[in-house]
């Protein structure tokens, strides 16, 4: 899930959102949430 892993209030598109280990596509759909609930 989305975490504190921002640049300048930006989400790092690179940054494992999710915690799985892995930077995928499912990181990338967190970060849209995380971008649709600020």
């Amino acid at each position: 899930s989305v975490g504190s892993k921002t640049l300048l209030g930006y989400p790092l598109i690179s940054a494992d959102w999710n915690g799985d280990g892995k930077v995928n596509s499912l990181d990338a759909l967190e970060v849209l949430k995380f971008s649709v609930s600020q």
